[in-house]
């Protein structure tokens, strides 16, 4: 699938890209099937970086970052009395929802419900 993309693509530096240019080298499949180890020997470990990046056997290891569940969905209330019976509760439950709610149609409040 790489194969017919322009070098260009590899974020290549200017002085790679005028040596690769060179050599006659204009697309990933050309790269890619140069031999490692004389590529190595002629522009550095930066060449086989590049000739993995083309053949598409680059050993990036992804690790996403979620972010905590605590950081996005958090409001507080703070009460003078203790709350000892269900409707009190629910009622301020209720109030508690509503604004994370208004949060959620505003875009820009920080507040993702997804």
């Amino acid at each position: 699938m790489l194969a017919p993309l322009p070098l260009h693509v590899l974020d290549l530096l200017s002085d790679m890209a005028e040596t690769y240019h060179l050599w006659g080298i204009r697309n990933c499949r050309m790269l890619a099937v140069l031999p490692e180890r004389d590529l190595v020997a002629r522009v550095g470990f930066k060449g086989q970086r590049l000739r993995a990046l083309a053949r598409g056997e680059h050993s990036h290891f992804f690790v996403p970052i979620e972010p905590s569940f605590a950081s996005q969905l958090v409001e507080s209330m703070e009460l003078e009395h203790p709350v000892e019976l269900l409707e009190p509760l629910l009622f301020l439950f209720s109030r508690l929802l509503d604004q994370l709610s208004a949060a959620r149609a505003d875009p820009l409040s920080g507040y993702r419900l997804d």
